[in-house]
């Protein structure tokens, strides 16, 4: 079988992505949930996020997985969010192309919708107070998939979905699609409002003092990566900023990048190609001048 361009290895993806998005809206009021075991003393945020696995991410994951072996793709290297049994039948060694897939992008948001949120939350832990703020500032609708491949010596490409909303992002070339058709960012002139991870966070949840102090409007964002895209595409934000973030970060970076937004890390420096490894900060912006703004607030935090 010679090998796929990175327009057909899209087209895979695009597919799985469809496949993926209906299991997760199948699967929501009937699946279970879990907390994988946390460090109390870590951020209670962070931790609530994180450390939640539903039976949904499973299935998910094993489904596009499945497609894919279905296309051909057993020479590919695998990136999964979660350890499932398809994954053991992928072949490519260090050296090849490589598919990533996080099968459900904010699995909290994902989880409101679910049977039995609050009450497996208190029994792993997290008080009433966490939960109602969680369940207050958390858009339920804003849980989606990320799926990437990287091919060496020719470039990447990158899928974001969101289910509820219908709604699929992707780039190929440097250049973005929504639901299959090409578009660029349009700045209408909207007040400047930049959405942060909970990372960025004071202590209680409730605002980011450094981004305060620099009159940056912000809102907590508590979704997914496909939900900061749309967030700043097709709702109210103007850019993202936040720390430690992984594959699905980065690849939703290469849609942002690809449909005119300005992408960093906090020092202004250009992001490289996406890999398994956690980078240090990102930075979406509208404008020079949002970048800037937004960069020199980031390096206030450790």
């Amino acid at each position: 079988m010679p090998p796929l361009s990175l327009e057909e290895i899209t087209d895979i993806l695009l597919k799985s992505a469809q496949i993926g998005s209906e299991l997760c809206i199948a699967e929501r009021s009937r699946c279970s949930l879990s907390f994988k075991p946390w460090d109390k003393t870590a951020n209670l945020r962070v931790a609530l996020a994180s450390r939640i696995v539903t039976s949904a991410d499973l299935a998910v994951q094993e489904s596009v997985l499945k497609y894919l072996l279905d296309c051909g793709l057993q020479d590919f290297a695998i990136e999964a969010e979660e350890d499932t049994p398809f994954i053991r039948q992928f072949r490519g060694g260090s050296d090849a192309a490589k598919i990533f897939i996080d099968p459900i992008d904010g699995t909290l948001a994902y989880s409101l919708g679910c049977a039995h949120w609050d009450e497996v939350a208190a029994q792993s832990g997290f008080d009433e107070a966490l939960r109602t703020q969680v369940r207050a500032r958390t858009d339920s609708r804003m849980y989606g998939m990320v799926l990437g491949a990287c091919v060496p010596g020719v470039g990447a490409t990158a899928v974001c979905a969101l289910p509820e909303l219908g709604i699929t992002y992707h780039a190929l070339k440097g250049a973005s699609f929504r639901n299959g058709v090409r578009f660029r960012y349009a700045d209408s002139a909207r007040p400047h409002l930049v959405a942060i991870g909970r990372r960025l966070l004071d202590p209680n949840g409730e605002a980011s003092t450094p981004f305060a102090a620099a009159r940056i409007p912000v809102r907590w964002f508590n979704g997914s990566s496909p939900g900061v895209l749309w967030h700043i595409f097709d709702g109210n934000c103007t850019g993202y900023a936040n720390l430690s973030c992984g594959f699905d970060v980065q690849f939703a970076a290469i849609v942002a990048q690809s449909a005119g937004l300005l992408v960093t890390d906090r020092s202004g420096r250009s992001l490289s190609p996406p890999s398994a490894e956690t980078i240090e900060s990102v930075v979406f912006a509208s404008s020079t001048e949002e970048k800037d703004e937004i960069c020199g607030v980031m390096q206030q935090f450790p």
